[in-house]
């Protein structure tokens, strides 16, 4: 699901059919809201975050029909930029250090 969100990402593809996919309901919602709001301001995205996925748990633990899953994410290398001219998009937020410092 992440890479495909990163691939859609680079080009603010918030109606990728890749999405739906991995991703259902309010998950779905929410990967397609982000990317239409980055299209609509006209950014893209490069980089990737990272993710620390887990299971919590699955029930019935002999053939398991819920399974609870946890992530962590950190969007520290994923970047913002405007997609006309691929500048930099000075952007708060994101990454679990904060604002990023301006690429090189």
């Amino acid at each position: 699901m992440w890479q495909d969100f990163a691939e859609a990402g680079s080009t603010s593809d918030w109606q990728s059919s890749k999405l739906a996919q991995h991703a259902t309901g309010l998950a779905l919602t929410n990967l397609s809201r982000g990317l239409y709001a980055d299209h609509y301001n006209g950014l893209v995205t490069k980089g990737e975050a990272t993710h620390d996925a887990r299971v919590m748990s699955a029930e019935p633990a002999n053939k398991p029909t819920r399974v609870i899953v946890t992530d962590c994410s950190d969007s520290t290398n994923a970047l913002k930029y405007r997609a006309d001219n691929e500048s930099y998009a000075d952007w708060s937020g994101g990454g679990e250090a904060g604002t990023p410092s301006r690429p090189g």
